[in-house]
């Protein structure tokens, strides 16, 4: 994998401190804005693109940008028009291309509708020949165009699905599409040999082991439920193995992050998919770990970083966040929607800049810090005061405390990667 990588962006340790880089950029820490120029969600910003013009507009917002010390694009950022001057990353599986064959189906034996959010997934079924060939196909149009790409950072394996974060889903709920269901049939028969052995087990009385693949609706803390949420990790697992499998054949060149998991203030959070057994299911497939964190406290709780620390070296996997951010909660604004996590002033959110991030350079297995928006509105009627920048009389204009601490916090954090061993 090394091999393949040299000319690409990679990871590498420094002096105990794990860093991307490659032959063009050397080390860097990614700093990097999830959503620019955004125009799709954005009503004030895309009547200023029709007055002055988008290509315009946008070199104009790239400069200011990369002015602040951010050296990366991500997410859902508009990367048509950047031209691989700096790194960008590439979210999968949160779009409308999205393979929809053979969908899941809930303990109720119901049809879970495309794009629900309960689903833990867009459709996992590994073991479905029809998904498999769907799946090609979708990898192989959204990955092909970027397997030469010298700035692309990585992929990620989708949007938090609800595996170890805030919404963590207990899969073993959302199982049962016919190539799973086969496959658990198989997998009980090769765990309890008989019928009256599983019945013994589980406290039920089903007939065979077909009727006991379709009984899905299990107790909790029953050896029903417990054998079928690992069986859900080995799905997940499963499903993690083809994709990556699968984008390795389009394109061999470039790190795959695991999906953008969410977390807030508590460390609670983490607990129930580990005891799930959901981040076991992230062992061996990935590059790195990405995490969406926020808080509006000065800095992220203590036990929460330790929590995360442990989930790094646990599975050996640099961790980046992939977008945090503060806000004020505006008058006159609806805002709405996001996390409810609000300062007083803007005074603050500059503050909190400047902890947060420091707070989390100083971990060297912390390898970026993605701020979520660049603007602050989704639409006319749903203002969010997440961005650096707003629209005021037609024209963009910058959050100037903050975009100062922004720059500030950037310039050091470069120097300290610059002036390190290597």
């Amino acid at each position: 994998m090394t091999e393949l990588r040299q000319n690409f962006i990679r990871l590498q340790n420094y002096d105990g401190r794990t860093l991307f880089t490659s032959d063009a950029t050397g080390p860097f820490w990614s700093l990097g804005v999830n959503a620019f120029m955004d125009t799709w969600e954005n009503d004030p910003l895309k009547q200023v693109v029709q007055t002055n013009g988008f290509q315009t507009v946008y070199e104009n917002q790239f400069r200011r940008l990369t002015e602040y010390g951010f050296n990366t694009l991500s997410g859902w950022s508009e990367i048509g028009p950047l031209k691989e001057r700096i790194p960008f990353g590439i979210v999968l599986f949160d779009d409308e291309e999205v393979p929809t064959i053979d969908p899941l189906i809930n303990v109720a034996r119901k049809e879970i509708p495309e794009g629900d959010s309960g689903t833990p997934c867009p459709v996992c079924d590994p073991y479905s020949k029809q998904y498999q060939e769907a799946l090609d196909k979708y990898i192989k149009f959204k990955v092909s165009k970027y397997k030469n790409s010298k700035n692309l950072l990585c992929y990620w394996i989708g949007h938090e699905f609800g595996w170890g974060d805030t919404n963590a889903i207990d899969f073993s709920d959302y199982l049962y599409s016919k190539g799973v269901t086969a496959k658990l049939q198989e997998w009980l028969i090769s765990k309890y040999k008989t019928v009256e052995t599983l019945n013994s087990v589980w406290k039920t009385e089903v007939k065979n082991f077909e009727e006991a693949a379709q009984k899905t609706n299990a107790p909790d803390n029953s050896q029903h439920r417990k054998d079928l949420q690992t069986f859900a990790t080995l799905v997940v697992n499963d499903w993690f193995a083809l994709v990556i499998r699968t984008i390795k054949k389009y394109d061999p060149n470039h790190l795959i992050s695991s999906p953008k998991l969410s977390v807030y203030d508590h460390r609670e959070y983490l607990h129930r998919p580990l005891s799930l057994g959901h981040f076991e299911s992230f062992r061996g497939h990935f590059d790195l770990l990405s995490v969406d964190m926020y808080t509006a406290k000065k800095e992220y709780p203590a036990e929460l970083i330790n929590d995360l620390r442990g989930i790094s070296y646990m599975l050996g996997l640099p961790v980046l966040v992939s977008e945090f951010g503060t806000r004020e909660e505006m008058q006159g604004w609806s805002n709405t929607p996001g996390a409810p996590k609000f300062v007083a002033s803007q005074q603050e959110r500059s503050i909190r800049y400047r902890s947060q991030v420091m707070q989390l350079f100083a971990e060297p297995w912390i390898v970026g810090v993605h701020w979520f928006k660049w603007g602050d509105h989704f639409s006319t009627n749903h203002q969010m005061n997440k961005g650096m920048v707003t629209v005021k009389d037609d024209a963009i204009v910058p959050y100037d405390e903050l975009v100062k601490s922004m720059s500030e916090v950037h310039g050091e954090t470069q120097r300290r990667i610059q002036q390190a061993p290597k």
